[in-house]
Formats: C-alpha cells, structure tokens, sequence
C-alpha cells in the first residue's frame, strides 16, 4: 500500500469514527444522544487508534494531520517532496470521513441544531473565538511533546519519536 493511500485511509477512519460519535451524541433521537463528553472522548481516541491501524500497513507514519507532517517537514524529518501529496491525501480523507458520518446520521439532521438560534451572533462569535485559541493551543503543546519532547533529552525515556515523528514506546 502506497503512503498516501494509508494517510488517506488513516484520516478517513479517524474522521468517520470522530465526527460520528460527536453525532451520536448530539444529535436529537440517536441512540448514544446525551452520552457526554466521556463517550466523545474515548471514542475519540478509539479514532486515533483505528487510524493508526489503518494506515499503518503502508508504513506513512500516520500522521493523520496536515499540520503534523508540514512541521516534521520544517524540522527536516520528513521530505517537503512528499508534503503536497500527504496533505492531499489527508484532506480528501478527512471529507470521506466526515461525508460519511454525516450521511450516517442524515435521518437526525433536522434542522434542530441551528447554533444561531441558542443565542445572539455575537455570542456565539466570541465562543468560536475562545474555542479557536483553545484549539492552537491544544494542538501547538500536543506536536511539541510529539515532535520535539525528545530532542533536549528531558522526554520520559520510555517515549521515542520515529523517523515520521508519530510517537511510540
């Protein structure tokens, strides 16, 4: 299997099996409606771990994320040659994923869920604002700890980063 086809595949079952609990969970008269948060993120990070194992016969390193693999490519561990197709790939990805769910869960889409309707613009601008900065900074400390945690040698011994900087033990 190519690596681009294991990051497409990855990121398509990473976002298939994400967006649909997020669904699940949300959305009026599903089965798993009001599962919580717990629910969201331990099948969230079930996600993770079958995109992992998708991707994984390909040898790609998984990254599974558009941002990963550019900054390995700025820190010189993964080829720039390589970053326009993994990026494709990812992409096209995540919209198969995120299609799918969508239209797993297009009975429950009934327009119940209009975000403008539970509070004024305004509002709900100033919590996509807060949600944003919080979203950088979750995924700026998590690659640091990925990518860089090992490099001044003061990274939990047990955790080593690989060639493509997807880490393992």
């Amino acid at each position: 299997m190519s690596p681009y086809l294991g990051e497409f595949l990855g990121t398509a079952t990473l976002m298939l099996l994400g967006s649909g609990v997020v669904a699940g969970v949300l959305l009026p008269q599903s089965k798993s409606q009001h599962g919580g948060w717990l629910v969201i993120a331990v099948a969230w990070g079930l996600a993770v771990l079958f995109g992992i194992y998708a991707a994984a016969p390909s040898g790609s390193g998984a990254h599974m994320n558009s941002a990963l693999t550019i900054a390995l490519a700025a820190l010189g561990k993964f080829p720039w040659a390589q970053v326009p197709g993994y990026v494709a790939a990812q992409v096209s990805g995540a919209a198969l994923g995120s299609t799918l769910a969508y239209l797993a869960y297009l009975p429950h889409w009934n327009g119940d869920l209009d975000p403008l309707a539970c509070g004024d613009r305004a509002q709900l601008a100033r919590r996509r604002r807060r949600q944003g900065h919080g979203e950088i900074l979750g995924d700026g400390v998590s690659q640091r700890l990925l990518v860089l945690g090992n490099r001044d040698g003061r990274a939990h011994r047990s955790w080593r980063c690989s060639n493509h900087g997807t880490a393992s033990r």
